[in-house]
């Protein structure tokens, strides 16, 4: 049941990058933790490639500051 959720979750998620990319960018930070963190790099090659490395930097720079 899980997989099956995160597969939707995966597809709902690229689908609504081509559908619509600003309710795309609004939902980016949270999909990591609804799903995992490779569904974030569908936004790679897309209209919200940039904001997918904004997030990946941010969180990277959180994790530095942690150390």
């Amino acid at each position: 049941m899980v997989k099956e959720k995160e597969l939707y979750l995966n597809l709902i998620f690229y689908t609504l990058i081509e559908m619509n990319k600003d309710c795309a960018i609004q939902i980016l930070p949270y999909i990591p933790e609804l799903g995992r963190w490779d569904y974030v790099f569908e936004g790679i090659g897309t209209e919200i490639e940039e904001n997918v490395y904004e997030l990946i930097r941010a969180y990277l720079m959180m994790d530095i500051k942690i150390q």
